[in-house]
C-alpha cells in the first residue's frame, strides 16, 4: 500500500481566469515501488554453482596455450606470488579444467573445488531492497482564446534505493597500507591483488577472491519548471510548445550506468562515496520542442476534385523542432584499471571506480567545427588540466561534472491527400520524410576515458539528413 494524493481546484479570480471552467490548479503526492532491472540477475548466470566460467590459465596470471588453454605456455614461470625485491616467481603451470560443469541436485551440497579460485561472479547484496520513488507536481493551466492552453508545472521526484554495486571481497584498511608499502603488489600485482595477496581482502581466502554484489545504495532527485501551449485544431493549424528547465541528480543512473564502465563512466566508490554524486546520465538542463502541424483546407464551393483543390487542398506539413542543451561525460579510467589499489581490475565483475586528478579549469576547444592536428577529430576540451591518479588514493573528479555539445534538431514530413470517396474516409497520401531536414551536425559527446588517444576529443555524431518517399492507403 502506496499513499497517493491528489487535488484539483479551478477557482474564479475575474479577469486572471477568464470565464469559469477555464482556470485550473492541479497537485498530486506519491509514492511508487518499483522493479528490479532484469539485467542484474542475467548476471547471475555463471555464478557458481548456477553456471561456471573460467580465463583458463589467464586465470593464474598465466597465458594460455593454444592446445590446452588451461596450461600456461612459459610453464608457470611467473605465476606465483613476488618475492622480496617484487619479481615474479615460478608459481602453478596450469589451472583445472572445470568442464564439463555438473550441477548439483536439489537439496545436495555444491562442491565449489572445481571453480576455485572463484572470483568474476555476480549476486545481489544481503541488503538489497526494491527500489521507490516519491513524485510530486504542482501545475497552473489556462485556456486562451483560439483554442489555446498554457500549462505552467513544477515536477519533481525522489527515488530511493537505486540499483548500485559494489565489491563483497573489499580491500580492508590494513591491506590497502600493505600493498601501498609493496612495490610489487602497487604495480606489478595491483590489478590482481586478491589472488596474489588474498590476506589483503575482507575474507582473506585464496578460494573467493572475488564477489561483485548488487545492491541499493543510489538516491536521485528530479526537479524542473515545464511550461506548454497546446493549440488544438483551427483554420488547419495545431501545435504543441513545451519548454523544460530540469536538473536530475544521482549518485548512480542505472545498474548498467554504476556496473559497467562503458562510454567512459566509472564504476561505483563504496570506498569513497561522494565521488559518485553528480548530473544524472539523462540531465538535458534545458529543453524546447515545437510541434506543428498544418493541412490546407478544401477551398468551398468548389468540388474537391476540381483543379483547385487537387492542386491547392490536402496538403500537410509537419515536424518537430527539437533544441536543447548537452547530455552529461563522466572523466574516468573507464573501470579498467586501479591506480587507488582497491579494485582488482583483471579480476572485478564490476568496474573499478577509479578517476584522475583535475588540477585546474576545464579548457575548452576554441571551436566545436575545427579538426584537431593529428586525429583530425574535433577537440571538445583540452586534457591539459589532469593527471593520472596517484598511487594508493582516487583523484579529485566527481561524477559526470561535465556536458557535452547539444541537439539543433529539425524533423520534417511533406503530405499530399488524395480523397477517394465523397466522406474523405478513404484517401491515398504521398509523403516525404526527412530528419534532421536542415543537416545539422550533431556532435556526440567527446572520448571522456583518461589515457585515451582522443582523450576531450568527438570522434562521432548522429546521422546526417535522412530522407525518404512513401505512400499510404486510409480507409
Amino acid at each position: 500500500m502506496c499513499p497517493r494524493i491528489g487535488f484539483a481546484w479551478a477557482p474564479d479570480l475575474g479577469w486572471l481566469s477568464g470565464a469559469p471552467g477555464k482556470f485550473s490548479v492541479r497537485g498530486g503526492f506519491g509514492i511508487y515501488f518499483d522493479r528490479t532491472e532484469e539485467e542484474s540477475a542475467l548476471q547471475t548466470l555463471a555464478t557458481p554453482p548456477f553456471g561456471t566460467t573460467t580465463g583458463g590459465a589467464a586465470s593464474i596470471n598465466g597465458s594460455p596455450e593454444f592446445i590446452n588453454p588451461f596450461a600456461d605456455v612459459n610453464n608457470g614461470l611467473t605465476t606465483g606470488p613476488p618475492d622480496e625485491n617484487g619479481n615474479p616467481t615460478p608459481g602453478p603451470k596450469s589451472t583445472p579444467n572445470v568442464f564439463p560443469y555438473t550441477f548439483p541436485t536439489a537439496g545436495q551440497s555444491p562442491d565449489f573445488g572445481p571453480a576455485e579460485p572463484i572470483y568474476n561472479i555476480s549476486t545481489y547484496g544481503p541488503g538489497f531492497r526494491s527500489p521507490y520513488a516519491e513524485n510530486f507536481q504542482l501545475s497552473v493551466e489556462r485556456e486562451m482564446p483560439s483554442r489555446l492552453v498554457a500549462r505552467l508545472s513544477y515536477v519533481g521526484s525522489l527515488a530511493r534505493h537505486n540499483q548500485t554495486v559494489y565489491e563483497g571481497n573489499y580491500e580492508t584498511a590494513a591491506g590497502h597500507a600493505a600493498c601501498v608499502a609493496s612495490s610489487a603488489c602497487s604495480t606489478t600485482y595491483r590489478n590482481i591483488q586478491a589472488i596474489v595477496y588474498p590476506q589483503n581482502k575482507f575474507g582473506g581466502s585464496a578460494d573467493i577472491v572475488e564477489e561483485g554484489l548488487v545492491g541499493s545504495g543510489s538516491a536521485s532527485s528530479y526537479n524542473a519548471l515545464q511550461a506548454s501551449v497546446i493549440k488544438a485544431p483551427t483554420h488547419g493549424l495545431s501545435f504543441q510548445l513545451s519548454y523544460t528547465y530540469a536538473h536530475a541528480l544521482d549518485s548512480g543512473s542505472s545498474f548498467e550506468n554504476s556496473g559497467f564502465g562503458s562510454s567512459g563512466q566509472r564504476g561505483f566508490n563504496q570506498y569513497q562515496p561522494s565521488l559518485n554524486y553528480g548530473d544524472s546520465l539523462y540531465d538535458a538542463r534545458q529543453r524546447l520542442v515545437f510541434a506543428p502541424i498544418y493541412t490546407s483546407p478544401i477551398l468551398h464551393g468548389s468540388n474537391w476534385y476540381s483543379v483547385q483543390n487537387l492542386a491547392l487542398s490536402g496538403w500537410e506539413v509537419s515536424g518537430i523542432v527539437t533544441v536543447a542543451t548537452g547530455f552529461p561525460y563522466d572523466i574516468s579510467y573507464a573501470g579498467t584499471t586501479s591506480h587507488s589499489l582497491y579494485c582488482d581490475a583483471s579480476l572485478s565483475f564490476y568496474a573499478c571506480p577509479d578517476v584522475p586528478v583535475q588540477t585546474g579549469p576545464l579548457v575548452r576547444g576554441s571551436n566545436v567545427r575545427t579538426r584537431a592536428a593529428g586525429t583530425g577529430y574535433t577537440t571538445w576540451f583540452q586534457n591539459t588540466n589532469f593527471a593520472a591518479e596517484p598511487i594508493g588514493s582516487f583523484g579529485n573528479v566527481h561524477r559526470d561534472p561535465y556536458h557535452g555539445p547539444g541537439i539543433n534538431n529539425t524533423n520534417m514530413i511533406l503530405a499530399k491527400n488524395f480523397n477517394l470517396d465523397a466522406e474523405g474516409v478513404k484517401r491515398l497520401q504521398l509523403r516525404m520524410e526527412s530528419d534532421n531536414v536542415f543537416n545539422h551536425t550533431q556532435f556526440s559527446n567527446p572520448t571522456s576515458t583518461y589515457g585515451s588517444g582522443t582523450f576531450g576529443q568527438i570522434t562521432s555524431a548522429a546521422s546526417a539528413r535522412q530522407t525518404q518517399l512513401a505512400a499510404k492507403f486510409y480507409f
